[in-house]
């Protein structure tokens, strides 16, 4: 197709070495990494183009088309279920160039995303009893609409000119406060809540099974180019064609953690529901009466709300798109796609952490005084604006970015760097340049924002500082793509088969081209480098796609509409981190041996203050009760009880159903608190059911039956007010 052929170059070499003995002493070259003689094959690359010609020698398109069907395509296909938004396209562009220019800072945002709505899902789970699954109208299904909303609401941009501090405290009262009377709406700010987490719910984004699909398309085609590379031992176009593959490897991971990381349907519209929300939230808090009751039924007297007047001065607004007005979240920031973006979810989790869960553990929402904690806990006070600033512990997630990216960056560059011509050419290192200059788009992109979280600097100086470098980066971050785009498009129609580029010469090595390894190298030569740089690729890839299904299952029933299907749902997560805890093991001794570390050598608070997932409710100091205090709920809720007797062993309990009866004292929230009581010795619930119907419809519940004596009532602590 070009204007060279190496092959009948590489024959019209050999017969004039063989005609003229002295023809291989002026033009041959011996390659010095082989003891052998080479002068016979081998040439430099001035000798080669003098010989052969500075063009290209593109491959037959049978081979094109083989590299489109295996590698290009099913690209393509992974790009197509990138989360996008609809009807926006400059916005996609730069969406697109972002994650393909940039994707260590990406993967870095998206992964810092994921541990947010992860550490929501565990809260929600720990939140009560290991075997506990409360009903539709509880304490812990309300808990688990505020944490769902939290961490919608950490996918947006926070408004820069409100203060963090007031926010914070602004957002844990509509998160979680059940008081505080709304003038402008006859609902309660708890059934607001709930419309609005339901809303959310079934405006997100499905198209999960797509995704899979895509991915499935790639590890297939992977799997292809393994067994076509290694069935044709040392074949230097199906190595090459590998490299590709593996140089892609971080795509599906990036596109898969979308399922996790997920993004409405129509973001603004959901946009306009929360800053709706908030704004009805504000209203009633700068309304002096509404504001002293509230601040009675929260113990006010221990509690500052001055900050409320700081509000008074801001506009939130709730009206319809299109309007220019001023709102609490700007704009949809889920995916990465904007730069400096922290959220709102975790310092307000932290602070709940430090304050009261992380302490307490599993069950945390029986703790004492709960809910006041949950309102009016203190700020995280661990930095000045703790909603916008750079977090240390986004390291973790930076450096599994770079892990990501550069394990499969690194399984392409040996594959290339180690088929001959043996060193640094223009496949090995146009995949080195693209890792440098995604790592350098990283390194500035933090150095910007860790430099402009200091609190000398002014809001303006912040403000055209990171203005100026977001144009820089943007501008590289197409670069980039574009590079990663000629990178696919050279080695898919062969515009690498040139003297320079298969001579490897951006190194200390090469310089040269062997015309007997060419197009085809000693299997023993290749195997090793070949297993070596799959291996590395692979298994970087196997281990952020497994990260990524394990937490899209562990998260799933946060945002599951179908409040049954998530509660089944949750089940088996427990059951799943319960028998996977051995795992964890390891990373968590490490980030305690750190803390304890720190301590010794800086001082400070000894042990984590995160909370940390377990199957057992620690020992703590406990009242005298009898039966078994279900989280509070409104009348007529259903609750499921599972939970073993906590301080008796499982081989011996006995059949003890449960009857739910409805307490008639109120809750200061207008809902009805449920208890239980042990059902006397010796009445069973039907034969071969766990749960059945008696007593005008009231639900009984009973444990797994064994043959051993009735064990005594167990005591438990105080219910959390």
């Amino acid at each position: 197709m070009g204007g060279v052929d190496f092959v009948k170059c590489a024959s019209d070499f050999r017969s004039n070495v063989t005609a003229n003995p002295a023809y291989a002493a002026t033009f041959g070259f011996q390659d010095p990494g082989n003891t052998t003689d080479t002068m016979n094959s081998t040439v430099t690359i001035a000798v080669c183009q003098l010989l052969c010609g500075k063009g290209r020698d593109y491959y037959a398109w049978d081979q094109v088309a083989s590299t489109i069907t295996t590698w290009v395509l099913p690209v393509i296909g992974i790009l197509l279920q990138a989360p996008y938004e609809s009807n926006k396209p400059l916005q996609t562009v730069l969406a697109t160039c972002r994650w393909i220019g940039s994707p260590i800072a990406s993967l870095s945002y998206i992964l810092w995303n994921i541990k947010v709505t992860a550490k929501c899902a565990m809260m929600v789970d720990m939140s009560v009893g290991y075997r506990e699954r409360p009903g539709q109208d509880t304490d812990f299904a309300e808990t688990r609409d505020s944490l769902y909303i939290l961490s919608v609401m950490n996918q947006y941009v926070l408004k820069p000119s409100l203060p963090g501090a007031v926010t914070e405290k602004l957002l844990r009262i509509a998160l979680f406060s059940e008081s505080l009377h709304l003038p402008t709406s006859r609902k309660t700010i708890v059934q607001h809540r709930m419309k609005l987490a339901a809303f959310i719910r079934s405006g997100r984004r499905r198209g999960a099974v797509p995704v899979f699909i895509s991915l499935m398309w790639f590890v297939f085609s992977l799997i292809l180019s393994i067994q076509q590379a290694f069935g044709t031992m040392g074949e230097n176009r199906t190595a090459h064609d590998l490299a590709l593959g593996c140089l892609l490897g971080w795509l599906p991971v990036l596109v898969l953690s979308s399922i996790v990381d997920r993004n409405p349907v129509v973001p603004d519209d959901i946009r306009g529901r929360l800053n709706k929300y908030l704004t009805m939230v504000r209203k009633a808090l700068v309304d002096s009466h509404t504001r002293q009751e509230f601040a009675r039924s929260n113990e006010g007297d221990r509690v500052d709300y001055s900050w409320i007047d700081d509000m008074e001065g801001y506009h939130l607004s709730g009206e319809p798109l299109g309007d220019e007005l001023d709102t609490l979240f700007t704009r949809f920031a889920g995916q990465g796609r904007v730069r400096w973006h922290y959220g709102v979810a975790h310092p307000i989790l932290a602070g709940i952490e430090d304050n009261s869960a992380a302490h307490y553990g599993r069950d945390w929402l029986r703790a004492p005084n709960i809910r006041h904690a949950l309102v009016n806990g203190a700020p995280y006070k661990y930095y000045n604006d703790p909603l916008r600033h750079f977090d240390p512990r986004e390291i973790w997630q930076i450096a599994c970015g770079i892990s990501l990216v550069g394990g499969t960056v690194a399984g392409a560059f040996i594959l290339s760097y180690l088929t001959p011509t043996v060193g640094l050419g223009c496949r090995s290192g146009g995949y080195l340049n693209f890792f440098v200059i995604a790592l350098v788009l990283l390194i500035t992109e933090m150095l910007v924002w860790w430099i402009t979280s200091f609190r000398s600097i002014t809001d303006e100086t912040k403000d055209w500082t990171r203005r100026l470098f977001a144009r820089f980066l943007c501008v590289a971050e197409a670069g980039n793509t574009a590079w990663l785009s000629y990178i696919v498009m050279a080695q898919t129609i062969g515009s690498y088969r040139t003297c320079d580029c298969m001579g490897s010469r951006w190194g200390g090595r090469g310089g040269y081209i062997n015309f007997d390894l060419i197009d085809q190298a000693p299997a023993s030569l290749a195997r090793g480098p070949w297993v070596a740089g799959t291996a590395v690729a692979c298994i970087t890839l196997g281990f952020g796609c497994a990260f990524i299904i394990v937490e899209w299952c562990c998260q799933s029933h946060l945002a599951t509409a179908d409040y049954l299907s998530a509660m089944n749902g949750l089940r088996w997560v427990r059951v799943f981190k319960r028998y996977t805890s051995w795992i964890r093991t390891i990373p968590d001794h490490t980030i305690e041996g750190f803390k304890i570390l720190k301590w010794m050598v800086f001082g400070g608070r000894d042990g984590r203050r995160s909370l940390v997932w377990s199957w057992k409710v620690k020992p703590r100091d406990v009242q005298v009760i009898q039966g078994r205090p279900l989280p509070r709920s409104r009348e007529g809720s259903a609750t499921i009880v599972e939970d073993d007797y906590p301080s008796v062993s499982r081989d011996r309990q006995r059949s003890s159903p449960l009857l739910k009866l409805p307490n008639q004292s109120m809750s200061g929230s207008g809902r009805r608190s449920s208890t239980t009581i042990p059902e006397p010795p010796g009445r069973r619930s039907r034969e071969g059911s766990n749960t059945s119907t008696d007593l005008d419809g009231y639900e009984l519940s009973r444990f797994p039956s064994t043959n051993d004596p009735l064990i005594p009532s167990p005591t438990y602590p105080k219910m959390g007010t």
